[in-house]
């Protein structure tokens, strides 16, 4: 666990705001590795905050493995409807929302019904 998801795991508060540039080290949001520490890092923190926001502010590349990896992570434990519910992006543009959009169709299709979660 990096010291930033060491920090933000303690956090005890009700709405938790991170940036996803600083999970990730950097602009950079394209590939599924990085997703799939985004997603360990919401994982981390998820049973401490009541709500997430996310900020993608200062990332210049976001793509739909990005979303995709950290969905697949999340969906380890939790439905896609606990995932949604949770985490909302702060002003997202139009092309963040069609990329969550998709990353979650993809996902709960994956899941089937009734599958998916633990949480």
């Amino acid at each position: 666990m990096s010291k930033f998801d060491e920090r933000i795991a303690r956090t005890p508060l009700p709405i938790l705001l991170i940036y996803a540039h600083e999970v990730v080290g950097g602009p950079y949001c394209g590939g599924a590795d990085e997703g799939e520490q985004f997603g360990r890092t919401l994982e981390a923190i998820w049973d401490r905050a009541d709500r997430i926001r996310v900020s993608f502010r200062g990332v210049e590349v976001i793509e739909l493995a990005f979303f995709q990896a950290a969905f697949r992570h999340l969906a380890r434990r939790h439905p896609v409807t606990d995932i949604l519910a949770k985490l909302k992006v702060v002003n997202p543009s139009e092309r963040v929302l069609n990329l969550i959009d998709a990353a979650a169709r993809f996902t709960s299709r994956d899941q089937g019904p009734g599958a998916g979660g633990q949480g």
